[in-house]
């Protein structure tokens, strides 16, 4: 699942610099900064998802 996630973000920014909507560099930015930002709702959803099972 990361896999095709990973993919499909990957070929929708470079759809998007090839359509002139982005300039690469916002794609890339993009792609850097969108990770930062997950990286925290992720571990909070693992963390609850831990208590409720257990």
């Amino acid at each position: 699942m990361p896999v095709a996630a990973i993919l499909l973000t990957t070929a929708t920014g470079i759809g998007l610099v090839l359509h002139g909507y982005h300039w690469p560099l916002d794609v890339l930015a993009s792609w850097c900064l969108g990770p930062l930002v997950l990286a925290p709702l992720w571990s909070v959803s693992c963390r609850s998802s831990r208590r409720s099972s257990g």
